[in-house]
């Protein structure tokens, strides 16, 4: 049996909006506030590590919360940051242009994110035209990305196959969860870099993506613009 593409993945941070730097601002506020410091190589082995992992590291260093306390406050620093942009969000390139073009298809999209659901929440409600039939959040699943829990929550909830399903990633840690679904993935690595897969495509930029790509690698392509 063929299955057809039906719904699109989408990672938040670094997939859909440049919320990385913003995390950044808010862990180098976070161990100021508490006399400690954030390096340059903190934040790049930061980078698309999952968020309760990020708190333990920070409650080695002597932040005095506990994992869900630290991540709140992080949290609640990059939505600040996002309040004082004037609404104005930084959305990762081409990442509307094909958020369009898949709603506009008629195909289903949720939001995948190991942030908390304010976060995750208040990124949706500005994505032009609300296309996002569901969010799962790190705060909805017992265990987030690496683990594969969040993208079956989302593929249950939008009533499809994860053989239906493309997922959209910047980091290993997330195409692993996707991945752990039995769901393909395109990746736009971030800092970090995301190494090659048989099932995981890669590209620099989701700028210039068309649905027919998301299409060929939901049917079993890879596409890869790395090597």
């Amino acid at each position: 049996m063929t299955l057809n593409l039906r719904a699109v993945l989408w990672d938040m941070d670094g997939t859909l909006i440049n919320t990385e730097p913003l995390w950044d601002v808010a862990l180098r506020e976070l161990t100021a506030s508490y006399g400690l410091t954030w390096t340059p190589d903190d934040a790049h082995n930061a980078v698309g590590q999952p968020l309760p992992a990020t708190a333990e590291t920070l409650r080695g260093r002597g932040v005095t919360l506990e994992n869900r306390a630290v991540i709140e406050a992080l949290s609640a620093r990059v939505e600040e940051q996002l309040d004082r942009g004037s609404g104005v969000l930084p959305w990762m390139p081409g990442a509307l242009d094909l958020l369009a073009s898949i709603t506009d298809a008629g195909l289903q999209v949720a939001l995948v994110t190991n942030a908390f659901g304010d976060l995750a929440r208040k990124v949706v409600a500005a994505v032009p035209g609300t296309p996002f039939r569901t969010v799962v959040a790190g705060d909805d699943v017992a265990v987030g990305k690496p683990e594969p829990d969040s993208y079956l929550l989302a593929a249950h909830r939008l009533g499809v196959q994860p053989a239906e399903c493309v997922a959209l990633e910047d980091s290993e840690t997330g195409a692993r969860a996707a991945e752990a679904a039995g769901i393909r993935t395109l990746v736009t690595p971030g800092w970090r870099g995301v190494p090659a897969s048989p099932s995981r495509s890669r590209v620099r930029s989701l700028d210039g993506i068309a649905l027919t790509d998301l299409q060929a690698i939901r049917a079993g392509k890879t596409i890869d613009s790395l090597d």
